[in-house]
């Protein structure tokens, strides 16, 4: 017999007032449901070749919700394939993980590391999964003749595996802090050394750290750890080298990355890092051709001697 596409999901609590729910909580909720779905669609679906495909299977549709109640009837837009409907199977498969991380926590996080080897991957589902464990208002997944509410007692079970996965599943961002978002759900945007713009979310507790230390400043994210940009100091800046570290130091302004090396008097400014670095290195030259090619050290001023001086200590790579 085939199987049904029919999704009922509960809601209750602060964001269901009278006949109502409060539209901007019900949106985020069904966007995280939805990438839930995606996630063990991913793995249950190992030839569906692409994203996109896996974007295309996973379709979910709010059918109605119930008069009188917060009670979603969803529907999933994906026909059943051999009396089997991927998107149902995702779905009790998520279900059945909320159940497990209910009554046994160690279990859960043994089937999780079984089912996503990948820990990038894992880490995004763990991330879901710790939305519908929230304490805000009270969910109910319809499963097997009841409704299943995720216990919101076990959610730091679940913070301790992002933070562990956080850890081993994500590669170390160099970037700038442009911005945060101070409203649920909390973020950051970094502008990475590539010209790239990353929302990385963060917990309500760190806000005003970010604030105070690290906006509009170099850092480095890695998981869920937040911390100054290591690459203050340089070695060398493209093929010029230097027989001590230089400081460098990195403003971002207005989208553009401005380099400075205070010794040498000589900065670049690009709207990427590499094109920052790229300018630094011709300001560098530049300056070489100016004060050993332009002057003689008896037309310079002190000032300018020592600058000088501070060039001289360059070497210049094959």
């Amino acid at each position: 017999m085939p199987e049904s596409n029919k999704i009922k999901i509960k809601l209750a609590g602060n964001i269901v007032r009278g006949h109502t729910v409060n539209i901007g909580e019900l949106g985020k909720f069904l966007s995280n449901f939805q990438d839930l779905i995606e996630s063990f669609i991913f793995i249950q679906q190992p030839n569906a070749k692409s994203a996109k495909n896996i974007k295309r299977i996973s379709k979910i549709y709010l059918k109605e919700i119930t008069e009188g109640s917060a009670v979603l009837n969803l529907e999933s837009g994906q026909d059943n394939l051999q009396g089997k409907n991927p998107v149902m199977s995702a779905y009790n498969e998520a279900v059945s993980t909320v159940k497990i991380i209910n009554n046994n926590p160690i279990e859960a996080r043994a089937n999780l590391n079984n089912q996503f080897i990948l820990p990038n991957l894992r880490l995004k589902t763990e991330i879901k999964l710790d939305n519908l464990f929230t304490n805000k208002y009270e969910i109910g997944l319809w499963f097997d003749g009841g409704f299943i509410k995720p216990k919101s007692s076990m959610r730091q079970h679940i913070s301790n595996w992002i933070s562990i996965d956080s850890e081993i599943g994500t590669p170390q961002i160099n970037g700038v802090l442009t911005g945060i978002e101070t409203h649920e759900p909390h973020y950051f945007t970094i502008m990475t050394i590539a010209g790239q713009k990353i929302k990385c979310f963060y917990e309500k507790s760190i806000e005003d750290k970010l604030i105070d230390n690290y906006l509009k400043k170099p850092i480095t994210i890695k998981g869920i750890f937040v911390g100054m940009w290591p690459y203050s100091q340089v070695s060398a800046v493209g093929k010029f080298k230097f027989k001590n570290p230089l400081k460098l130091d990195i403003t971002f302004e207005d989208d553009v990355w401005c380099l400075k090396l205070d010794s040498l008097n000589c900065s670049g400014c690009g709207y990427n890092y590499n094109e920052a670095l790229k300018n630094l290195e011709i300001s560098i030259k530049e300056k070489i051709k100016a004060y050993f090619e332009k002057f003689k050290e008896s037309e310079l001023t002190e000032k300018a001697k020592i600058l000088r001086k501070n060039i001289a200590e360059i070497s210049v790579s094959d």
